[in-house]
């Protein structure tokens, strides 16, 4: 094949921010060494949880087996997706795109693979997971220690994935989702998006009912002022929405994470509980305001994003201050910092990828 063809950890149909950061990734790569194919390891809970629960020794009695090695040969791992029995001989590149879970069980599959693999590994945009609370460096599986000191760069996104990957000199810059879209600079702060999360027990991407009480809240005040709609990004967010939101607020949902970027820019401002939320509009030139509620919300500030922590700001003064807001001006400067990062980022990514084989130009 003369086209290249890389191997990209992410989530797929799973956490629309996760496609957001993989869509600013592939942009990014197709500057630097043209057209490639993308092939997917999908850590999709959904995909993956049985193989975490039930690929491990258990001893029943005096027999000892293990119940995922013992039954994979009767259910069919194949989702057009990367598998170990693929194996890496087709690969040029991999990539680890810095969603959740880029170290540990979930992508051992990938990692031990890649232990023998002599293309460029990548690891862009890493983020905070919670095993760095309990351990550092030299504590994480072996595999992932051996990928990452052989990755030939690693970026992160805040500072303390920063000073946790330290042995591996990584590179602190924004978010690659800020590339997931080319931005146009907005010169209007009339219709307003509200990217919401909710709060059911089975959402695996939920927040604290406060969150969600105090967005509520803000909602109700905004929308005497703007044009208000609720994006919501995940399907079990649709019924509590039906309950809990006024009749008169638009929800929109699409479960392509590629309609995403068309969706948000039909607004001229945001405001959302999603880091990511943050980042596409972002990615469009849109100014946010990311409501801080989790290790991950220094994610936004490569977003430009403008902070609100709830338990300090109040509901009627984060209001007063998006309506003061200069949307216009955050825009412009948007777009500069989109041009900057890209820039960076770029300059990074073409030396260690150019004995990545180029498609040859269409004659």
């Amino acid at each position: 094949m003369t086209r290249p063809t890389g191997i990209f950890s992410t989530t797929r149909n799973y956490n629309p921010g996760d496609e957001f950061i993989l869509f600013g990734i592939q942009n990014l790569l197709r500057d630097a060494i043209g057209p490639f194919n993308t092939v997917l390891y999908n850590r999709n809970p959904a995909v993956q949880n049985f193989r975490m629960t039930f690929d491990k020794d258990a001893t029943v009695g005096t027999q000892t087996a293990n119940w995922y090695q013992t039954l994979s040969e009767h259910f069919s791992t194949r989702e057009n997706a990367w598998a170990p029995d693929l194996g890496l001989d087709f690969a040029d590149f991999a990539v680890f795109a810095g969603t959740p879970e880029w170290v540990g069980r979930m992508v051992e599959p990938l990692t031990a693979a890649l232990q023998s693999f002599d293309g460029p590994v990548l690891y862009l945009g890493l983020g905070s997971v919670a095993v760095m609370e309990n351990c550092g460096f030299q504590d994480l599986l072996a595999t992932d220690q051996t990928v990452l000191r052989k990755a030939r760069i690693v970026t992160v996104r805040d500072s303390s994935a920063a000073a946790f990957l330290a042995p591996v000199d990584p590179r602190l810059l924004p978010c690659p989702s800020l590339f997931a879209a080319t931005g146009t600079a907005r010169t209007g702060k009339r219709r307003l998006a509200v990217s919401l999360q909710g709060t059911a027990p089975t959402n695996t991407q939920r927040i604290d009912p406060a969150i969600r009480d105090y967005m509520l809240g803000l909602l109700n005040l905004l929308k005497k002022t703007f044009a208000c709609t609720v994006i919501a990004h995940y399907v079990d967010e649709l019924p509590e929405f039906s309950a809990c939101l006024p009749d008169d607020i638009d929800v929109i949902y699409h479960a392509d994470a590629a309609e995403y970027p068309a969706i948000y820019d039909a607004f001229d401002l945001v405001v959302t509980t999603r880091v990511h939320g943050a980042g596409l509009a972002a990615a469009l030139g849109i100014p946010s305001f990311a409501i801080a509620h989790s290790h991950r919300s220094q994610t936004a500030e490569g977003f430009l994003a403008e902070l609100v922590r709830p338990e300090t700001d109040s509901i009627e003064d984060t209001a007063a201050r998006i309506e003061k807001f200069d949307s216009p001006a955050r825009s412009k400067e948007l777009i500069v910092h989109q041009a900057a990062a890209r820039k960076s980022h770029l300059d990074l990514l073409r030396p260690v990828l150019s004995d990545v084989r180029k498609t040859p130009a269409a004659s």
